[in-house]
């Protein structure tokens, strides 16, 4: 009999949905797809496709039983933001190894996330909880909070919705646009209508985020990712793998992130936390129960420890041990080109300097030529145009080459 690992939802990234899908053919299961819709890209991997509204968690949870008494589902993988929540219901429901549902709530709401851990004795960012509506509540918190400040949606995805604050323009500006926030066409990960957020008083420090597994309440760290990120609205545009921390600032994330982990009750998943190194502390900035995306997960960490994060995590699904040891054996980066201005996208100049550089090993179209662009807050997602990976033997290897290469090729957008 087949045994079928189900897969609700596919990653946003085709490249990083393929590479997740085979990872379940790589260890001999068959792959049962619930989604709206199937893609071309993945009719000859994908064995059982089921349509289903998967925002309708009644509705999928019954169908998923059903189907149960007539396939043999072995496991339940949570690749992308969408499924999280949904697996961990399926997963109690179909007696599976799955993030305790009771749990979950702290990956998809921040605010659910910042109360929990005030159980513990890990110091935190100072946040207060608002609600968009009442304009004098929100400028007398920023005065709380103090400039520079964050602003970000409680249960939004990525770095939507997010918004830097150092003066008070910037609150007129999130005013302005923040009303836009809970629409499900501007972010689909969204499940409420209500316009609530956190202010947190912004720190210093490398941002990183921390690649990791739990299976039966062990946390293994797979890894720490470097990352750069915009001033305005915090978009991420270069990862490099592993950290060019020091190994006592290794230290240091690794012991704080598990006591976080620990605290949050997460466990038979990923996760991909990101936070602040400041002063000797590490500080959460947010924290999600599935593989990290901008390919850290699906190439930067295989490219610089030749281990498959997914496999691991396929491997959990159906209640067996992670096997990979995560061991650097080179660097591996990826840098995002990001538009500067709205217009449409027309092309891309010095472009086979990229295809030409003996570096870089992929490349990819983030927004399609023709494409019309607009800049956060209007749009979150169409501001990446391009991207590119290096590796390397050394950091600054990877780090020098990533810079230059975005020195010699520029995209054109006409206004």
């Amino acid at each position: 009999m087949k045994k079928y690992i189900l897969v609700v939802n596919l990653r946003r990234l085709t490249k990083e949905s393929y590479i997740s899908l085979q990872a379940i053919k790589n260890q001999g299961f068959s792959i049962l797809l619930v989604s709206k819709t199937l893609p071309d890209y993945c009719k000859n991997i994908v064995d059982k496709f089921c349509s289903i509204d998967t925002s309708n968690y009644d509705l999928t949870i019954s169908s998923i039983k059903k189907l149960s008494k007539k396939i043999f589902i072995t496991g339940v993988a949570a690749f992308t933001e969408t499924a999280v929540e949904i697996c961990s219901y399926i997963a109690r429901e179909l007696n599976l190894p799955g993030n305790p549902v009771e749990s979950i709530k702290y990956a998809r709401n921040k605010l659910a996330m910042r109360q929990q851990l005030t159980k513990s004795t890990l110091e935190q960012v100072p946040y207060i909880h608002i609600k968009h509506e009442n304009e004098h509540e929100l400028r007398e918190s920023v005065k709380k909070i103090g400039y520079p400040a964050i602003i970000k949606p409680i249960n939004s995805s990525g770095s939507t919705g997010i918004f830097h604050i150092s003066c008070d323009d910037d609150i007129n500006n999130f005013l302005i646009h923040a009303k836009n926030i809970h629409n499900p066409n501007f972010d689909p990960i969204s499940r409420t209508n209500s316009l609530e957020f956190i202010i947190e008083k912004y720190i210093d420090g490398p941002e990183v985020s921390v690649e990791g597994l739990v299976f039966d309440n062990e946390i293994i760290i797979c890894g720490i990712t470097d990352k750069l990120t915009t001033d305005n609205y915090k978009i991420e545009y270069q990862h490099i793998f592993p950290s060019s921390f020091s190994e006592a600032e290794k230290s240091i994330v690794h012991k704080t992130v598990k006591e976080i982990i620990k605290c949050l009750g997460f466990n038979n998943c990923s996760f991909h936390l990101e936070g602040k190194l400041y002063k000797n502390k590490f500080y959460l900035i947010e924290v999600a129960t599935r593989p990290g995306g901008g390919y850290i997960t699906s190439h930067l960490l295989p490219n610089a420890t030749n281990q498959n994060f997914y496999e691991d995590l396929v491997r959990i699904s159906v209640g067996i041990r992670p096997v990979f040891h995560y061991e650097t054996k080179a660097y591996s980066g990826i840098r995002f080109i990001i538009a500067s201005n709205e217009g449409i996208f027309t092309s891309i100049n010095n472009w086979s300097y990229i295809t030409q550089h003996p570096l870089v090993s992929s490349l990819f179209v983030e927004t399609e030529i023709g494409s019309k662009i607009l800049l956060p807050p209007k749009d979150y997602r169409s501001l990446r145009l391009f991207s590119y990976i290096v590796n390397g033997a050394t950091y600054d290897e990877v780090s020098d080459t990533l810079t230059t290469i975005a020195h010699q090729v520029s995209p054109v957008i006409q206004e």
